[in-house]
């Protein structure tokens, strides 16, 4: 995973500030505090844009709209880690990349994404052995994205052998 430039919640971080706040949304105190988090992802060139935020601020519930990307690619991930310590990671689909089926070469794109997700995430001290919640898997095996279907983050970390759906 080769990236230039890591913009979290907007801003480049240093290292370090990534790694604090990657390793806090899966502390259970903290998660718990939050009633989760909810997260958007995002490649672009050599750009890896996260933007997370508490299930709710000031009472009010968060939602996926209110996450803006400073540098969003063709493919964005959405998600959530939930209070019951499981993760949700899903695709946002659009005209040009998912149409019943995505279109040429954005499987590979999507694949890559979920990929580089669960790696910078594990890198920066999220806890590798959060299951996927059953919403996730459920996702992977419809779209045929992965031969196998991961368990885990580091599960996802991990893939290497890819299906080839519409690619």
């Amino acid at each position: 995973m080769i990236n230039k430039k890591i913009i979290l919640n907007g801003e480049i971080k240093s290292s370090e500030e990534t790694r604090s706040i990657i390793s806090a949304l899966s502390t259970r105190e903290i998660l718990i505090r939050n009633g989760g988090f909810i997260f958007n992802f995002s490649l672009k060139d050599t750009t890896l844009s996260f933007t997370v935020l508490p299930f709710f601020i000031n009472r009010q519930r968060t939602h996926h709209y209110d996450i803006h990307l400073s540098e969003a690619g063709k493919c964005i991930l959405y998600g959530f880690v939930n209070s019951n310590k499981t993760v949700t990671i899903l695709f946002k689909s659009t005209s040009t990349s998912y149409v019943n089926g995505f279109l040429p070469g954005m499987a590979e794109l999507f694949r890559k994404n979920y990929v580089i997700l669960a790696i910078f995430m594990i890198k920066n001290g999220f806890q590798k052995t959060y299951p996927l919640d059953i919403v996730t898997k459920n996702l992977l095996e419809e779209s045929k994205l992965f031969k196998n279907i991961p368990s885990t983050i580091q599960q996802l970390a991990e893939q290497k052998e890819y299906s080839t759906p519409n690619d």
